[in-house]
């Protein structure tokens, strides 16, 4: 049976494996998640859309102290704003999933 989320937006890591994101903006009509990793390109996973302005998917390369951002309708990933809004002043720091 898979796991089901503790809250209703953010980024929580599952025990069967992944990381589930589910995020909401409301005015976008497509968001990714960008997970960052050192030395290596970054990688864009398309999150399905939900009812009322939410998306959501799981992904399995997303481990705990993955660095990720959000990319809303293909532009620039943002840094991570659960609520779909814009990015975070420069300077802000990147979320990390932690479990």
């Amino acid at each position: 049976m898979p796991q089901t989320r503790l809250y209703p937006v953010g980024a929580e890591v599952m025990l069967d494996g992944g990381t589930h994101f589910r995020v909401w903006a409301p005015w976008r009509s497509k968001v990714a998640v960008v997970l960052e990793h050192p030395d290596e390109k970054p990688v864009a996973m398309d999150l399905k859309s939900e009812t009322e302005g939410y998306f959501s998917g799981l992904v399995g390369q997303a481990k705990a102290g993955t660095l990720y951002r959000f990319r809303l309708d293909a532009e620039i990933p943002h840094r991570a704003d659960e609520n779909g809004g814009p990015a975070p002043p420069p300077g802000a720091h990147e979320k990390r999933i932690t479990r």
